[in-house]
């Protein structure tokens, strides 16, 4: 494990929620990409 993913691993279990927004906004944007 890289330093990014124990970051990510430590925020995500800090903030649930807040990760958790994250990642549905950044596949909301992937699926907008993939429409165009």
């Amino acid at each position: 494990m890289n330093y990014y993913e124990a970051k990510f691993a430590r925020e995500r279990k800090d903030r649930p929620s807040d990760w958790l927004i994250v990642q549905v906004g950044r596949s909301f944007r992937l699926l907008q990409v993939a429409q165009f």
